[in-house]
């Protein structure tokens, strides 16, 4: 019974902290489903209005662009290419994650994405994937340390939740970010592929 009173402050943390989690999965969802539905109706808009604007001013056709990118600037140019390209939809999401491995060159007949300098080789692209799987895993262990490792259960509930308090928001913040810089790469190098494809469908054959 005492142990119980003495756990009791951890467990209704961990509750609330599962029901706002809970609370998250829930109505992400339905905000996303409002968002997209302006999402479908700016973009009509926008669309439209550059189709009957044959001359519309390059601002408001890079505040346009801009805002179909979520607010990353974009160029026009960029942006005809994307849209171009097999699921622009995603290749859209996956060129705002990946930019910074990429240059574009406007001028060039095939593939107009490239990749930066140093990110060229493959093996410069995958000794950094592995760095940033390596640093969510540890850091995602770390974490959660408080609550898995035996050498925690000798501590009272009180300390451990005091522990997993500081280790949690830290070292998962961490494990989050390694996680995001993995999938940078890894949308880079498929924005990349995309590009081939569609190039290698519009070549005139023999």
């Amino acid at each position: 019974m005492e142990l119980l009173v003495k756990a009791l402050p951890f467990i209704v943390a961990l509750a609330g902290v599962l029901v706002a989690i809970w609370r998250l999965i829930i109505e992400m969802p339905r905000g996303r489903q409002g968002s997209l539905r302006d999402e479908y109706k700016f973009l009509k808009e926008f669309l439209s209005d550059l189709k009957k604007e044959s001359d519309m001013h390059p601002f408001l056709m890079e505040k346009g662009y801009q805002a179909i990118s979520g607010g990353v600037i974009i160029s026009s140019a960029e942006m005809e290419y994307i849209l171009q390209l097999h699921g622009s939809v995603d290749a859209l999401r996956k060129f705002v994650s990946g930019r910074r491995y990429l240059d574009f060159y406007a001028m060039a007949v095939d593939e107009k994405f490239k990749f930066k300098e140093k990110y060229i080789r493959r093996k410069a692209r995958l000794w950094r994937k592995w760095l940033y799987a390596a640093v969510y895993f540890i850091c995602s262990s770390i974490a959660v340390s408080p609550l898995l490792l035996p050498g925690f259960k000798m501590m009272s509930p009180e300390k451990t939740f005091e522990v997993f308090i500081f280790t949690f928001p830290m070292f998962f913040s961490i494990a989050i970010l390694a996680a995001r810089a993995a999938v940078r790469v890894n949308n880079a190098e498929s924005l990349v592929k995309n590009q081939i494809r569609y190039i290698s469908s519009h070549r005139p054959k023999n």
